[in-house]
C-alpha cells in the first residue's frame, strides 16, 4: 500500500518509528541494570547493549532530514519503499547548494572516508523523491520540491537606500514598517540608516526576475574583523507569516567568504542620529551582541555597555515601551492597559481610539470604540452585554435588562417606556398595543382574545361597561 490511511498514522510512523530508530542507529541501544548496593539498595545503571553507528551520528548531529522527505511521509502520507535505506541515507540540505539534496550513499564510503560529509552524494530534491516514493503523482512532487527551491538572482548591495527598500518592500520582520522618524536636523529616516556602508555595511539581497525581493541579509565587512553576518529573512508564501532563513543567500555569502556570526562583533560603528523629539534613532539589532554605546557622533556595537537595541519602535533612550498600536514611543507610566486580560497596551498617541467599558464579568476595561456600547449612561464590551444585564432591543438598540421586557409574541426584547408596548390585563404580560385594544372606562389594555362590549363605537371590557337605559316605543298598547 502507497499511502497510509490516516494523518495519525503517517505522524505515527514518522515520528514514534522512524525518528527513533534514526536515534537508536546513531546511539545505539541501551539497557537499566539493577545493581545491588547494600542488602536492600540498588543502583541502576544503563548499558549499551547495540553499538551505534558513529558516521551516522555525525551526519545526524550535523544535518536535519530534509522537510521534503519528512514533508511526503507526515503530510502527504507516503511510505517509503524501503524506509530502513531512506534512514541510513539520512537525506539533508546540501551545504553547497540548499536547492539540492545530499545523502550517504552506503556505510561503507562514509566509514572508509572518516568525512560523512566528503562522500556525500548531491542530486535534485525531486529525482530523490521519487526513487523512495515512486507511487507518489509527478505533480505532487513537483509541489514539495517547489516549496524547497529558491530562484531568483542574489547581489550585494551597498546603496542605503536600496538596502531600506529591501526591508520594507521584502520579507516581513519588525523593521518591515517605514517608520519615517523624524530626527534632529529635520529630516525623516528609517532606522536601518544608522547602517551605513561608508561604515562597512551592505545587504546581500535575493529578487525574482520581476524584482520583487524574495530574500535579505544584512552583512558587514572590514580588514579588523572580516566578512559576516548574523540573521538573513526569506519572503514566505503567506506575508503575514513570520520569516525564517534564507539558506539560499547564505549558502552564496559563505560561497563569498562570509562567516556566520552569533551576533556583530564588538566595536562595529553605526551612525548616531538625534531625534526631534529625544532619543536616538536605532534598529532591533539582531543577535546576540545587542548593546550600542556612544562614540562622538556615532554609536558602537557592545557586549553588555550602553543602551540595549532590543526595541521595536526604532528608537532608543527616549520611552522604555512603544504603543502597540502605532509604535510610537512612550514611557511605561503613561501607558493603557487594553482587554480583559491587559495583554497590550497603548499610549496617549492612541488610547482615544479606546473606550473604558464593562465587560466579561462584570469588569471594567478598555477596549475599542467600535467594540463599546452606551446604554443608560454606561458604556459596555458589545461582546459581553450578557454579564452585564443588557439586552438588545427590537430597534436595535440596547437596554438594562431591568428597563426591558421580552415580547413572546415577538421574540424581542422592548424598552419599557416604548409608546408600541403595553401591558395586557388579561394574559398579564406585555404585548405589542397594535395586538391589543383599550378599555375605555378603565384604560386597562387586553388582547383580542378578551371580547369587548362595543357602545356607541367605544369599546369597554364587560365589567366596565357602562349601564344603557332601554329605549320604549307605545305602539298598539305595546311597549317595545
Amino acid at each position: 500500500m502507497p499511502t497510509w490511511n490516516t494523518l495519525n498514522e503517517a505522524y505515527d510512523f514518522a515520528d514514534n518509528w522512524f525518528l527513533k530508530a534514526a536515534r537508536i542507529v546513531a546511539d545505539g541501544a541501551h539497557e537499566v541494570v539493577m545493581i545491588p548496593t547494600g542488602p536492600r539498595t540498588f543502583r541502576h545503571e544503563y548499558r549499551q547493549t547495540v553499538a551505534g553507528r558513529e558516521w551516522f551520528n555525525q551526519q545526524r548531529q550535523r544535518h536535519q532530514l530534509h522537510p521534503a522527505v519528512y514533508k511526503m511521509m507526515t503530510e502527504h502520507m507516503y511510505r517509503a519503499q524501503d524506509w530502513h535505506q531512506l534512514l541510513l541515507e539520512w537525506p539533508h540540505k546540501s551545504i553547497t547548494d540548499p536547492n539540492r539534496l545530499a545523502y550517504t550513499r552506503d556505510e561503507k564510503s562514509a566509514m572508509h572516508n572518516g568525512d560523512s560529509d566528503a562522500k556525500a552524494v548531491v542530486t535534485t530534491i525531486g529525482k530523490y523523491l521519487t526513487r523512495h516514493f515512486p507511487d507518489a503523482p509527478s505533480n505532487l512532487i513537483r509541489d514539495v520540491v517547489a516549496q524547497y527551491t529558491y530562484g531568483g538572482s542574489t547581489a550585494i548591495t551597498k546603496e542605503l537606500d536600496a538596502m531600506i527598500g529591501a526591508v520594507i518592500h521584502g520579507p516581513r520582520s519588525c523593521m518591515s514598517p517605514r517608520f519615517d522618524l523624524l530626527c534632529d536636523d529635520r529630516e525623516q529616516r528609517h532606522p536601518y540608516a544608522v547602517y551605513d556602508p561608508a561604515f562597512g555595511w551592505g545587504m546581500a539581497v535575493r529578487t525574482d526576475t520581476d524584482g520583487m525581493v524574495l530574500g535579505r541579509c544584512l552583512v558587514y565587512a572590514s580588514e579588523d574583523v572580516g566578512m559576516g553576518f548574523v540573521r538573513s529573512y526569506k519572503r514566505e508564501r503567506e506575508y503575514s507569516s513570520s520569516s525564517g532563513a534564507d539558506e539560499s543567500i547564505e549558502a552564496y555569502l559563505k560561497g563569498l567568504g562570509y562567516t556566520k556570526w552569533g551576533g556583530w562583533p564588538e566595536g562595529v560603528l553605526l551612525m548616531r542620529y538625534e531625534l526631534r523629539h529625544g532619543g536616538y534613532l536605532m534598529p532591533y539589532i539582531d543577535g546576540n551582541c545587542q548593546h550600542v554605546e556612544e562614540r562622538n557622533d556615532t554609536f558602537r556595537i557592545s557586549q553588555y555597555n550602553g543602551f540595549e537595541a532590543t526595541n521595536t519602535s526604532g528608537h532608543i533612550n527616549a520611552h522604555n515601551c512603544t504603543c502597540d498600536d502605532c509604535g510610537q514611543g512612550m514611557d511605561e507610566d503613561d501607558s493603557y492597559s487594553i482587554g480583559y486580560h491587559g495583554d497590550s497596551s497603548v499610549g496617549p498617541c492612541c488610547i482615544d481610539n479606546y473606550t473604558t467599558v464593562y465587560g466579561r464579568r462584570g469588569d471594567e476595561y478598555y477596549t475599542s470604540n467600535d467594540n463599546a456600547v452606551y446604554v443608560d449612561g454606561e458604556w459596555y464590551h458589545d461582546q459581553y452585554l450578557s454579564d452585564n444585564n443588557i439586552v438588545e432591543l427590537a430597534n436595535g438598540e440596547y437596554a438594562h435588562s431591568d428597563n426591558a421586557v421580552f415580547i413572546e409574541s415577538q421574540d424581542a426584547y422592548y424598552h419599557v417606556d416604548d409608546g408600541d408596548i403595553c401591558y395586557a390585563e388579561n394574559t398579564n404580560q406585555y404585548e405589542l398595543r397594535e395586538d391589543c385594544w383599550c378599555c375605555e372606562e378603565s384604560g386597562n389594555y387586553y388582547t383580542d382574545d378578551e371580547e369587548p362590549v362595543d357602545i356607541d363605537g367605544a369599546k369597554y371590557h364587560p365589567d366596565h361597561a357602562p349601564e344603557t337605559e332601554e329605549a320604549t316605543t307605545e305602539t298598539a298598547g305595546e311597549t317595545k
